[in-house]
């Protein structure tokens, strides 16, 4: 596939590849989980997918879900990469969702907590395209960020994370529920088949069974793999003392 003309970047080769994988899943109607290391461009990849998207059906309208400190460089990417298409914010006390209608916006950019909020109005649009960015955000599938989530309608299904495994295999469960609804069963026949016997087990012919079933709808790539050029992440550990209210805290909870 080639790169919309309106993307104002020109894309690295593997950007390029995910790119087209993203568009080839949404084609066949699979969602998609962009796992790359940070700084390999998930969300250019992602800005170009919504291109794609928006020159097959012109009155497309897609929805970007993401923590709320990411809205901005959310919506300032969009600018930068694809000015066409009009962003915007709704979050906030005055958020207004009709305002996004009467704009005549393209992208609507959310946070976790506004979506749990607002899921009522959220989930009666029908929505092209809908990409939740930090993913491990609805790992959990009782919680109601994770349950709201469930009730979009999309046409297209977009997960971003660098660790959408962050605890334990059963992370897996929710992300790839939101993508694929149904495909791998419930919840207790996902933890039972998979979870348990991998992370009590180590069991070696459930990982692979998993990993076969997961293949073709995660993509992870690290910067070792595609772009050893790059600089190496930087870490910072900082030490933080707790003070004697929250130490208390904690032993209480604790014992």
């Amino acid at each position: 596939y080639p790169v919309p003309e309106q993307v104002k970047a020109t894309l690295r080769p593997y950007q390029h590849k995910g790119f087209e994988w993203l568009t080839l899943l949404a084609e066949i109607g699979a969602g998609a989980c962009l796992a790359d290391d940070m700084g390999l461009g998930k969300t250019l990849q992602t800005i170009t997918f919504l291109c794609q998207r928006q020159m097959l059906d012109p009155e497309a309208r897609h929805l970007i879900i993401c923590p709320a400190s990411l809205i901005y460089n959310w919506k300032q990417e969009l600018e930068k990469f694809a000015p066409h298409l009009k962003s915007f914010v709704y979050n906030g006390l005055q958020r207004n969702i009709e305002e996004f209608f009467r704009q005549q916006c393209h992208v609507m950019i959310c946070s976790y907590g506004t979506l749990r909020s607002d899921v009522e109005q959220l989930h009666i649009t029908p929505w092209d395209t809908v990409v939740v960015d930090e993913s491990q955000n609805i790992k959990n599938v009782q919680a109601q960020i994770t349950k709201a989530a469930l009730q979009l309608h999309a046409r297209a299904r977009v997960a971003l994370s660098g660790t959408p495994v962050m605890n334990n295999t059963f992370d897996l469960y929710a992300q790839l529920n939101f993508l694929l609804p149904g495909m791998f069963g419930g919840q207790e026949f996902f933890r039972k088949e998979y979870a348990n016997p991998i992370d009590r087990d180590g069991d070696k012919e459930k990982i692979k069974a998993l990993q076969q079933m997961t293949a073709p709808f995660v993509l992870r790539r690290t910067k070792v793999q595609v772009a050893p050029a790059l600089p190496e992440k930087t870490e910072s550990i900082l030490w933080c003392a707790m003070s004697e209210d929250q130490m208390a805290v904690y032993q209480k909870i604790k014992n």
